[in-house]
């Protein structure tokens, strides 16, 4: 799987402190440092929670950050 960047580089809380309270799959991918098909299939077994605006699938930020943090409890990673 591909690491999602930006400019070539990881986000940091900054971004995660500017992102809107809905972000789009490929923010979200970047966000959480991963590849977009591991957000389509948090989606589909529905560990975040997203929204369609506009015909464009958007994730809650905030359900995101929750799955991060479970995500990083159970396995012990930590930034």
């Amino acid at each position: 799987s591909t690491v999602v960047t930006q400019n070539g580089r990881l986000s940091t809380m900054v971004d995660w402190d500017g992102a809107p309270d809905l972000v789009s799959i490929p923010v979200a991918a970047f966000l959480m440092g991963v590849d977009a098909v591991v957000i389509n299939h948090l989606i589909d077994m529905a560990g975040v929670d997203a929204v369609d605006r506009d015909g464009e699938t958007m994730i809650v930020k905030a359900s995101l950050i929750e799955f991060w943090e479970i995500y990083r409890d159970a396995t012990g990673q930590y930034d």
